[in-house]
């Protein structure tokens, strides 16, 4: 289940998919480190890009403030956040997310940019 889930074959970027099809721990899929990190990159070899949906959903921010969002998305290994800017920049400047973590994402995305060739 988990892996029909998670079909990553040639793909160069990934969303999240229905949390209810995928629970492998007590975090939803996009708070994950188990999903995100240890199952997408480590155990399928998944290299590519990892995107939110807008973290500004009632589905997400009813229950979450955009800083909690933020990093625990961001701690599980989601390269790209569509919101919050603020509250990223800002766990960044409190040490909260290294800044090296940011690093590897942004790496992720220049090469698909690159591949792309918006860049």
């Amino acid at each position: 289940m988990r892996r029909a889930c998670l079909s990553v074959s040639g793909s160069e970027s990934m969303n999240r998919c229905q949390p209810e099809r995928l629970r492998i721990d007590e975090q939803l899929p996009l708070f994950s480190h188990a999903i995100v990190t240890d199952l997408l990159r480590v155990e399928m070899g998944f290299q590519g890009m990892v995107m939110t949906d807008a973290l500004e959903m009632a589905a997400i921010a009813a229950y979450y403030s955009s800083t909690t969002t933020v990093v625990k998305a961001v701690s599980a290994g989601v390269d790209m956040l569509l919101g919050s800017v603020n509250a990223l920049e800002n766990a960044v400047n409190s040490g909260t997310i290294v800044e090296e973590r940011i690093d590897q994402s942004v790496v992720r995305i220049l090469a698909l940019k690159i591949r792309r060739g918006i860049l």
